[in-house]
């Protein structure tokens, strides 16, 4: 039984500096409408293992959608929000000034730690809970393989080790392909 979690590849959205509390809200919704970079190199393990996935999850998310399409444009592909990354809570009112864009990140991914916003940490577990139990049952039919985020497939990576699956290594670069094992 495998299991294998991509980070998608990397978004066309590159907008950097200082922004306001406005201007990141933007920067979020921009982000999350844009698609990947097309010229980026993926590496040739990563499309292999997208081709001998029996199932193919992606988020909602354009950059998760758009990557499997660039991974393998005949695959059927499942769409479930449940893959989707961690939003992140929308920046409190009094927060006033500018701020360079991983400041922002900073704040706002401390916030959701400590339960702010739509879906915080302790919820954020449960759905990667959820999804790991999903894959597990996916996962004594064939290979499957989820086109994910980088937060996200962190969470949903010590789930399955829960159930337990083992990776050889983790990182969450973009079109790193990470395969997980269930232990004997």
């Amino acid at each position: 039984m495998n299991i294998t979690l991509i980070r998608h590849g990397r978004s066309v959205w590159t907008k950097r500096g200082w922004l306001t509390r406005e201007q990141f809200c933007e920067w979020i919704e921009r982000y999350d409408a844009s698609g990947v970079c097309e010229d980026d190199d993926i590496p040739m393990a990563t499309r292999e293992k997208v081709r001998d996935a029996s199932i193919l999850f992606v988020s909602p998310l354009l950059r998760s959608r758009h990557s499997a399409e660039l991974l393998c444009p005949s695959c059927p592909i499942e769409q479930s929000a449940l893959f989707s990354e961690v939003p992140l809570p929308d920046p409190p009112k009094w927060l006033k000034g500018k701020y360079p864009l991983f400041l922002w990140f900073l704040i706002m991914r401390f916030l959701w730690l400590i339960g702010f916003g739509d879906e915080p940490y302790i919820k954020a577990k449960q759905r990667a809970k959820q999804a790991a139990e999903t894959l597990v049952n996916h996962a004594a039919n064939g290979h499957v393989v989820v086109i994910g985020h980088g937060l996200f497939n962190h969470l949903l990576s010590k789930s399955l080790r829960k159930h337990g699956f083992y990776a050889r290594k983790v990182r969450w670069k973009h079109w790193e392909a990470v395969t997980f094992e269930r232990r004997s």
